[in-house]
């Protein structure tokens, strides 16, 4: 599976994501961290067939965009939740702690996956629904 992080999560996140094997690249390194729309993020992933990863809980306006991109065109992200100024090593924790969750969910599935205290699959959008 290969990743976009969006422009909130730490380079020091990457690094550690990448030492561990994953795929992962940066709106950085595209020149897209400007781009205030996630949805339209996602669509650039998806069209480079990538996982968005942001640490944005992508509600209200933003939430609905991002969700009619996966339901119209198709997309697939992954919200860690707790923001980008929690620690590192809890990110890289609930991503870990979390993969048996998302990962069999998005290799067949465009949607979104993210887990909030104790609910599991905090949200989830298929392409259809």
């Amino acid at each position: 599976m290969k990743f976009l992080t969006d422009a909130q999560t730490s380079v020091i996140l990457v690094r550690l994501l990448r030492k561990l094997g994953w795929d992962v690249e940066t709106v950085y390194e595209h020149g897209i961290d400007k781009e205030p729309d996630d949805s339209r993020l996602v669509g650039w992933a998806h069209a480079h067939e990538r996982v968005f990863v942001t640490f944005d809980l992508l509600r209200n306006e933003s939430g609905e965009r991002v969700a009619r991109q996966i339901r119209d065109v198709g997309g697939k992200v992954i919200t860690v939740f707790g923001g980008p100024d929690q620690p590192v090593e809890r990110a890289l924790g609930r991503l870990l702690f979390h993969q048996p969750e998302w990962e069999p969910f998005l290799e067949k599935n465009d949607g979104r996956a993210g887990r909030r205290r104790d609910r599991v699959m905090a949200a989830i959008y298929l392409a259809g629904i």
